[in-house]
Order: C-alpha cells, then structure tokens, then sequence
C-alpha cells in the first residue's frame, strides 16, 4: 500500500458512516484521474504475526523431523504447507528453476486472512502439543493477546 492509499474497514455497525466517507473522497479522488476500489478482508495482524513466529521459534528449538533440526523458518513452511493439505487448499509443487529440485509454493502468511491465521495458529499449538513442545514464556504471553 502506497502513502497515497486509503483503507476504509467497515463493519455492520459502521457501515452508513464509513461508506459516506468512503464515497466523500471517492468524489474528490476522481477529479485527479480514475481511482481503484478493491474489497477484502483484513489480513492478519501483530500480534497473530509474533505468536506464530514464537511458536515456530519453540518448536525448532523443541523438534526434530526426521532426526533434524530445522530453523523456524523451515517449519513455518512445513507447518503452512501441512495446514493448507488438512484444509485441501494443497501447496503446489513445481520442479526448480535449476532443474536439481521440486520447489513448495504456499500461500504467504502476510496474505492471510485474521480467521484463518487464527486457524494456522491452532494447527501449529496442536502440532507443539502432539509433539511435546513447552512453550517460551514469549509463546505463552502471546496466547493471551490474540
């Protein structure tokens, strides 16, 4: 989103205001030219963002797959492309630019809706709980702020 973006969230109760707004500025943005409207939903937010990164954090340091030990990152890929299977929304699989390889393309968790970050969220809990993590006080703090 550019400085010169505008977002509008509407919700049931502020709709007839917010959409007022909404066609107020619409009215003087055309006079500089055609504008774009795009509807959505609200993608996830901070604090879904540090409670998963502190989880994935607790079990790379907690889990071994396969006898080894992965960095967060990896199992934020290995957790979303398994979450995404479990909803049948599959990751793809595409053979590498490089020819020596099959690359996992999934779905970013910057794009994710609050509702289904919420989902992964639960889906990485339970993988922590199956898989005997003990979370980090930071894990355990963010339980409560999301």
């Amino acid at each position: 989103m550019s400085k010169s973006d505008i977002k509008f969230t509407i919700t049931p109760e502020n709709a007839l205001p917010v959409v007022d707004n909404m066609l107020d500025t619409l009215q003087r943005g055309l006079k500089a030219g055609p504008v774009l409207v795009t509807l959505g939903r609200p993608t996830r937010n901070n604090e879904q963002n540090a409670k998963v990164h502190a989880m994935f954090s607790d079990i790379s340091k907690q889990v071994k797959w396969h006898g080894q030990k992965f960095t967060g990152e990896v199992w934020k890929r290995l957790c979303v492309a398994s979450y995404l299977r479990e909803r049948n929304e599959s990751p793809m699989l595409v053979p590498s630019l490089d020819g020596r390889g099959v690359d996992i393309i999934y779905q970013k968790t910057s794009k994710m809706s609050k509702k289904v970050m919420a989902e992964l969220i639960e889906w990485v809990a339970c993988f922590g709980a199956e898989s005997g993590v003990v979370w980090s006080e930071r894990a355990k703090e963010m339980f409560d702020n999301v």
